[in-house]
């Protein structure tokens, strides 16, 4: 009788991955026998200057393209909010500089790049601010509501199609943004975002609009104190 010696191999990749699991396990069991634990860390990272905090803005002229409300005025006054929130500036402060344009002649990339081409301490020699925030902001929406058809299934377990109509309304929005050092008038900081979609169920262009405009100012705001980071790490406890 002949015996036959079956052997079980593993390639070079998966013999990777099984150390790195076996490690990973290694490692978690000796850190509780160390008494570590494994806990979600939340900190931020380093904001645009150390001393921020003991720093002034002042809230500049915003161009506007927006045919239904002040979307300009709206924009200076989310930043301030969040600002004064965060705690990012020691003092902030604003203007009313509400500049018009036309998007047919000037695309908003082109409005901020005119914006970051200004001369700041000419055109402000007495402003007493370590900074100054000034933009381009576009908002404009449109009915896309309309019948569409839904796949139903009836009690017989038949699926055949329905006209269904669906309130929708398309959007377009920019949002640029540029921070200004007064102390040498160099544009420390450029932010430009543009967000063209619709929203279902929602036909009120104010609420569209705050809530898009809410999620880019904390995302350039964040940029300025220092992004959130969550992670995990282990702590030592007793």
């Amino acid at each position: 009788m002949k015996l036959r010696n079956n052997r079980i191999g593993f390639s070079p990749a998966a013999s990777v991955i099984l150390l790195m699991v076996a490690a990973t396990i290694l490692l978690s069991g000796c850190a509780r026998t160390l008494g570590y634990k494994k806990v979600p860390v939340t900190f931020r990272r380093a904001a645009l200057r150390p001393d921020l905090d003991r720093m002034t803005l002042r809230i500049g002229p915003f161009m506007q393209k927006s045919p239904r409300f002040q979307a300009g005025v709206d924009i200076k006054h989310m930043i301030q909010r969040k600002c004064e929130t965060n705690r990012i500036f020691s003092e902030v402060t604003l203007n009313t500089d509400i500049l018009e344009f036309d998007t047919d002649e000037m695309t908003p990339r082109e409005a901020l790049d005119r914006l970051k081409e200004k001369d700041w301490l000419a055109e402000y020699p007495d402003e007493d601010a370590d900074f100054m925030v000034a933009g381009v902001v576009v908002f404009d929406s449109r009915d896309r509501s309309g019948y569409e058809a839904d796949w139903v299934t009836n009690r017989y377990g038949y699926a055949y199609p329905r006209r269904v109509y669906v309130d929708r309304l398309g959007y377009t929005f920019a949002l640029g943004i540029v921070l200004v050092d007064l102390s040498t008038g160099d544009v420390v900081m450029e932010k430009l975002y543009e967000d063209d979609g619709y929203a279902e169920g929602i036909t009120d262009e104010i609420s569209i609009f705050f809530d898009v405009a809410g999620t880019r100012i904390d995302e350039c705001m964040d940029s300025i104190q220092g992004p959130k980071v969550r992670t995990k790490r282990y702590l030592l406890y007793r």
